[in-house]
């Protein structure tokens, strides 16, 4: 499974062409969206009309989250790496879900996803 992170569906959400192009031949069965990654993208729309354009982007893919237990887990090492590597709380979570899963993230957030140990994440296109 290949998790979406929020840059890369705002990148999608504005047409970006590389981003745009790499989505057209990715196969989508295998792809889904961490439930954390869905919170930040409501939490960044504007108004009724990005809101639905969200919608339509994320309609056809899986949420996922983490257990419980995976989340206490979680917890525990958040207060760690916000310190350290200036990881936000849903950065975290949405690696706690790709732990859980043994799923890659699709990110250009190497900074903050590059701190999760065992953590795999993928850059799909090339940003010009």
């Amino acid at each position: 499974m290949n998790l979406l992170d929020a840059d890369i569906c705002i990148d999608l959400l504005r047409g970006y062409t590389p981003a745009m192009t790499w989505f057209a031949g990715a196969p989508k069965s295998d792809i889904a969206v961490p439930g954390f990654v869905a919170f930040e993208l409501v939490a960044g729309c504007r108004d009724g009309q990005s809101r639905k354009r969200l919608d339509v982007l994320l309609k056809p893919f899986p949420r996922v989250w983490a257990s419980p237990a995976v989340l206490e887990n979680t917890f525990q090492t958040y207060s760690m790496l916000m310190l350290s590597h200036g990881i936000g709380a849903f950065d975290l979570m949405t690696a706690a879900v790709a732990l859980e899963t043994n799923a890659t993230i699709y990110t250009f957030n190497q900074k903050h996803f590059g701190a999760v140990p065992g953590l795999k994440i993928h850059a799909p296109y090339a940003r010009i």
